[in-house]
């Protein structure tokens, strides 16, 4: 048996539904509605996880004169120990992203 999970906002309108796998802990399915009423269904595949990401994924795939490559040569060091790339799509009104180094007392980033 897996695990369910509902949220609602108000009514059933707004529901939203995660079904988590028992063994993993992990979702594996989650479905809302959308404007119209139609239900709207995600499945989740993991492939791998909590592996590292080389710092050249996340670079375009070509060069363009007005790229400015982040500033992923800073290496990581008792100040700064995990990078990250964090990125707002629009949805609440704002569109961003930002790159850089954190730890646990504050970052260093840039981004647009």
């Amino acid at each position: 048996m897996n695990y369910l999970i509902k949220s609602n906002q108000g009514n059933d309108a707004n529901q939203q539904t995660w079904w988590i796998d028992k063994d993993t802990y992990l979702i594996f399915q989650s479905s809302k509605f959308d404007e119209a009423g139609g239900k709207i269904i995600d499945w989740y595949k993991y492939n791998s996880m909590n592996e590292p990401l080389a710092e050249t994924d996340f670079f375009p795939p070509v060069h363009h004169r007005y790229f400015l490559k982040p500033e992923f040569e800073k290496p990581l060091n008792e100040d700064f120990d995990t990078r990250f790339i964090e990125i707002d799509d629009g949805s609440g009104g704002e569109i961003r992203a930002r790159w850089g180094r954190s730890e646990l007392k504050g970052k260093e980033s840039t981004g647009l």
